[in-house]
């Protein structure tokens, strides 16, 4: 199964006025050897915080292009579009269980960071979440399969991707009483950050 890189930062005011300022970093990107596409959008709930997702054929694919003599000239035309400084900007690479591609293009994607809670395992983590994703999976206005998997990076963060008709229907279906228990369990296992985007994709040809 192809990697998933997802990364997120503050953008810049100059980004905002314009952000066709991307397009020479998503064709450097989407031309790199293993790279299957290019998606990228605004948090909904801030309008500030960019989301990059990028799908690899490999870990090991995104790691030659990063360590190719071009992968400076990509980190600069990055920098005008940071809000402060490259730091800001968070990187994970995810191992999803089930191909991405449904989720990447619905019309909203909602994107959580779940970490686990002390006490707690990957297989707690993943039961909890196959109960949650069978869940929206029957339910009119998401974009099955929903998929998570574990960083690289971290054993202990994992991300859940599902692709809704918008962030709307999202909280509709969440706010029924039989997501109520299946949805707490998650909170118990693990610290959940979430995000709605409505991503664009840059495929590579």
């Amino acid at each position: 199964m192809p990697v998933l890189e997802i990364c997120q930062w503050k953008v810049s005011k100059a980004f905002l006025e314009d952000p066709s300022s991307l397009g020479p970093v998503f064709d450097q990107v989407s031309a790199a050897t293993g790279c299957h596409g290019v998606y990228s959008g605004l948090a909904e709930e801030d309008k500030e915080s960019i989301w990059l997702l990028i799908q690899w054929e490999t870990y090991e694919h995104h790691q030659t292009l990063m360590k190719d003599p071009s992968y400076s000239s990509l980190i600069e035309k990055l920098k005008p579009t940071f809000a402060t400084s490259a730091k800001d900007l968070a990187m994970s690479h995810v191992d999803f269980n089930k191909d991405p591609i449904e989720a990447l293009t619905a019309p909203c994607t909602e994107v959580v960071k779940a970490i686990i809670k002390d006490g707690k395992t990957k297989a707690d983590l993943d039961a909890v979440m196959a109960d949650v994703a069978s869940r929206i999976e029957a339910e009119k206005g998401s974009y099955p399969p929903v998929i998570w998997g574990q960083t690289v990076e971290d054993p202990k963060v994992f991300f859940l991707v599902v692709g809704w008709d918008s962030s709307k229907t999202h909280f509709d279906v969440v706010g029924q009483e039989s997501f109520k228990i299946p949805l707490q369990n998650l909170r118990d296992a693990a610290d959940l950050h979430m995000a709605h985007v409505s991503l664009k994709g840059h495929l590579s040809s």
